[in-house]
């Protein structure tokens, strides 16, 4: 049978960088820590929503990403689990203990809540607050390795998918800053007038 030299190409076509079959949501280490430091750790609700709805288009999962990423720690054990599994079955070896990666993070997330508490409480003061504001990067240190792991498991080890900020993200940045600058200020002033005081 002649083959007609003028059809258009049947063969699928691979896009670089084209995230829709990612089993998981791919970003690069560097926005991440960056949106995670400066919304002081808000960014994760959106990140793990991401995840969840991404394994849910990809792999026809049984969850929802909602109450997934609103239960977080409850179910971040579970997203470095079925990360490390896809990347076991695309014959990828990723160097990292899910286990210790999700245990660190959350018990890092619990004692920064207890700080809150204590500090609101007026417990100790000013060493609990001290804690809960050292807690966002404490906590990032945990999530980009896990992130650079599941990264590598959805072929994107550099997250060059996703790697630019966007339009929306800089509604994470500008208040963030904004708001770390106004505790540093604040900060500086109980400091400088507590000094001041014991003069």
């Amino acid at each position: 049978m002649t083959q007609n030299i003028y059809a258009p190409p049947t063969a699928a076509l691979q896009v670089e960088g084209d995230t829709t079959a990612m089993p998981f949501f791919v970003v690069s280490q560097r926005k991440l820590g960056m949106l995670y430091l400066l919304s002081f750790g808000l960014y994760h609700y959106y990140w793990s929503y991401k995840h969840w709805q991404a394994y849910r288009h990809n792999r026809q999962a049984k969850v929802w990403p909602l109450w997934r990423a609103i239960g977080m720690l409850f179910y971040t054990h579970d997203l470095y689990r079925v990360a490390d599994q896809e990347a076991r079955q695309r014959g990828i070896p990723l160097a990292w203990s899910p286990a210790w990666l999700a245990s660190g993070y959350v018990l890092f997330s619990a004692a920064c809540s207890v700080a809150l508490v204590l500090s609101y409480l007026g417990y100790g003061r000013p060493y609990p607050l001290w804690f809960a504001l050292a807690c966002p990067p404490l906590l990032c240190a945990w999530l980009v390795p896990a992130q650079a792991a599941i990264n590598r498991a959805c072929a994107d080890p550099q997250g060059l998918s996703n790697g630019k900020l966007s339009g929306a993200n800089y509604c994470w940045i500008v208040p963030g800053c904004v708001l770390w600058s106004i505790i540093l200020v604040a900060l500086f002033i109980a400091l400088f007038m507590r000094g001041a005081a014991a003069n």
